[in-house]
Parts: structure tokens; sequence; C-alpha cells
């Protein structure tokens, strides 16, 4: 199992921080194809893939999906809720089977 001790975007913090950033976060589970964010939505949340796979997309004019890039453990994504302003999520995001995520 992935912790944020091993994730490289939080290489530089100390362990006492790690251990804080995991005490807070909320541990959510998904079955296959659940939708987790959707793209454009306010990003609130910054995500860690602790198990599982998910599918970061975009959907074109045409109603296609075009995959961004599939996550695996270790991957975050909603980055951009860190920013001051946050910003809409780029891509939605979908579980490709069981999912574990912080």
């Amino acid at each position: 199992m992935i912790s944020p001790a091993s994730v490289q975007l939080f290489s530089d913090l100390q362990q006492h921080e790690i251990k804080a950033i995991e005490a807070a976060a909320i541990r959510r589970k998904f079955e296959a194809s659940r939708i987790i964010v959707t793209a454009n939505e306010p990003a609130k949340s910054l995500f860690l893939v602790v198990t599982g796979c998910v599918d970061y997309f975009v959907t074109n004019e045409a109603g296609n999906e075009i995959l961004l890039r599939r996550l695996i453990p270790g991957d975050v994504f909603g980055v951009g809720s860190l920013l001051s302003r946050p910003i809409g999520y780029i891509g939605t995001a979908r579980s490709v089977g069981p999912v574990n995520i912080f």
C-alpha cells in the first residue's frame, strides 16, 4: 500500500508533516467505473491513488473520451486545488476497478 511518505510530491516534508497529512486525509473507496471528479468542477481536493487504477480523461466536442493518463498507486491528481486560487479539474477521473484513495 502506498503512503504519502513514498510520493515525490511530499518528498521534502519532514516525517511529522507527513504524519499530519495522513491523519487529516479522508480515505475513500470506489468500485469499478465510478466517477471520482468531473472536468471543470472546482478543484477542492488533492487525491493520492493508494490501490487500484484511475483513468483521467477529457471528453471532446464529439463526445469521445480521450485518455490523458492511467493513474496507478502513488500517482496524485487534483494538484490545482493547491493553488491560492484553485482552478477546475482538468479532466474527469473514473475508477478502473476497485480503488482506494486518500
